[in-house]
């Protein structure tokens, strides 16, 4: 009997170690034979991995021969002839080196003429509030004027709609022209690929309606290959609501916007009073058309894989109340720290190990800090505690260092960000890393992170947490953890991480509480890796099953 073939689809590096510990799991527990599709496939590269069948994601854009096997190079992927599938297919270059990056241009210039605007308007709003106390007599005058310019640009709104519906429509086909013809290129290379190397399951970190991971389930499906998410991080709406509020792209109140949120109510979410798809209306259109959408867009994870195994009964209600199917949830625990440290029973080794790495002085609290991404890259920094990345970092540091020589401290950068951008800020006691998370958190006295899915693993090691919410997302996610401490600016972070070294019966106290909950959060029996294998291969005899009813019952009709 052939060994089981399970097909990991990682489209992000800041997955890829927990994408590992689970594919790791199969091949120790079940002896399975992994492939992998990784984005940027070099920098995974390592021992365990060179185990594995790697492919990288550039081969879903190949259209020919794909290079890296030469089973699957040999058959090539098929490429329509004829038809509008082979124009879309043909003109992905023309759009990547001209209307990509035309667009793209016009895109900027119309974020920046829009923020003008408001900035504008805001001028004159406070112009007016202290004209109001200067002189009464002349606000009241200057206000009915304003009004009157009011009532003549919503005349001349009305009398420009078309050529704004026109515009908006443009807009749409210019900048998500390109991903709606990707997708279907795309859709057509994954057909292939799971046509050729025949998994007998799909396994996610995610499933994101803006990648192709629900592709992958739908595909899937259509051959009989079950999915099995083994979730990377908690599902949110409120987070890609906020990254996309101010994108006139996902705006759910203007055409063409409004009919896609008319016929598909799914995409569309209200938040802070500002109505907004969940993508583009073009693409989110094309997605409804070609079946590659899912139940709730706005809910990662949402969709029709045949289990989803999460890492404790705290998680699991956490998806019953997002509406999540409750036959679908599976609590199989944490892959991510149960195979390295086999629940820290040697922790107190591997401790000195850690401290001699870094060269840390002994009898100090280790810090383990989760370093927070830049989220300055790809949103609008409206609402953000600092106006820079770089500010933010500045500010993080002279937080750990006002700590003087009293703590260790450990900052493991997100894997987005490279270490080299924080190397000048090392000290005698302030050392940078690049093991991966999991690795450190079982091994520190307080761990500190903003909104990141590591502080689950923290709090199922019954370790305290300190949560700065530096991007002021006001996510709830651990709320109901109480060895988390939530702060919201630095001073607070300055208060809290020097309260904690300097009082240690606070300190104590919150670990205490951490550890009263560690068991609804995690699951520290050690048996992780037996019950997710056990789960994956229950899936994939469920699915073998259903396909030996089918053609049964496709020749009994016959």
């Amino acid at each position: 009997m052939p060994p089981l073939k399970a097909l990991f689809y990682i489209d992000s590096l800041a997955m890829v170690s927990h994408c590992i510990a689970a594919a790791e799991t199969l091949r120790l527990q079940a002896g399975a034979h992994i492939v992998a599709i990784v984005f940027q496939s070099a920098h995974s590269m390592n021992e365990t991995t060179r185990l594995y069948e790697i492919y990288d994601y550039s081969i879903l854009r190949t259209t020919g021969a794909l290079g890296q096997s030469e089973q699957i190079s040999k058959r090539g992927f098929r490429f329509p002839k004829t038809g509008l599938r082979r124009a879309l297919y043909l003109l992905i270059p023309f759009y990547s080196r001209r209307l990509k990056p035309a667009g793209a241009r016009l895109e900027k210039i119309l974020r920046a003429a829009t923020a003008a605007q408001r900035r504008r308007r805001q001028d004159v709003r406070d112009f007016l509030k202290d004209l109001a106390r200067k002189s009464p007599v002349l606000h009241a005058v200057l206000a009915v004027a304003f009004a009157a310019g009011g009532l003549l640009e919503v005349l001349l709104r009305l009398l420009t709609a078309p050529l704004r519906f026109l515009f908006a429509m443009a807009r749409q086909v210019l900048l998500v022209g390109p991903r709606v013809s990707r997708l279907s290129f795309y859709a057509a290379s994954i057909d292939n690929f799971l046509q050729t190397t025949r998994p007998d399951v799909i396994i996610l970190p995610e499933l994101n309606i803006e990648t192709l991971s629900n592709v992958f389930v739908v595909k899937g499906r259509a051959y009989g290959i079950p999915t099995v998410l083994t979730p990377f991080t908690i599902p949110n709406p409120a987070e890609p609501a906020r990254h996309y509020r101010h994108n006139p792209l996902h705006r759910a109140d203007i055409a063409p916007g409004r009919w896609v949120a008319k016929q598909y109510p799914k995409w569309r979410f209200d938040y802070e009073g500002r109505p907004t798809l969940r993508l583009p209306a073009l693409l989110a259109w094309a997605i409804e058309r070609s079946g590659f959408s899912t139940p709730a867009p706005w809910i990662l994870n949402r969709g029709e894989a045949a289990a989803i195994a999460l890492d404790s009964a705290a998680q699991r209600d956490f998806y019953l109340g997002l509406g999540f199917p409750a036959e679908q949830l599976k609590v199989t625990g944490d892959l991510n720290y149960t195979i390295p440290f086999h629940d820290c029973s040697d922790k107190a080794r591997l401790e000195e190990a850690l401290r001699l790495k870094y060269g840390f002085q002994p009898d100090r609290p280790l810090i383990v800090c989760g370093f927070p991404p830049d989220q300055y890259v790809d949103a609008t920094g409206h609402g953000f505690e600092f106006p820079s990345y770089e500010a933010l970092i500045d500010a993080w540091m002279a937080a750990f260092k006002s700590l003087g020589d009293k703590a260790n401290i450990l900052i493991r950068p997100h894997p987005r960000i490279p270490v080299e951008r924080l190397a000048a800020y090392e000290t005698a006691n302030i050392k940078l890393s690049r093991e991966p998370t999991a690795n450190l958190i079982p091994l520190c006295d307080l761990y500190v992170a903003s909104i990141s899915a590591t502080i689950r693993w923290a709090v199922s090691c019954g370790i305290p947490v300190v949560n700065y919410d530096t991007y002021r997302y006001c996510y709830s996610d651990f709320e109901s953890a109480p060895g988390v401490v939530h702060v919201k600016n630095a001073s607070d972070f300055h208060a809290s991480l020097n309260r904690f070294v300097d009082d240690p019966a606070f300190a104590a106290d919150i670990a205490e509480r951490q550890r009263s909950v560690m068991n609804y959060w995690g699951c520290a029996d050690g048996k992780s890796p037996e019950r997710f294998a056990a789960l994956v291969k229950d899936v994939v005899e469920r699915a073998a099953e259903r396909r030996v009813a089918e053609v049964a019952s496709s020749s009994a009709t016959s």
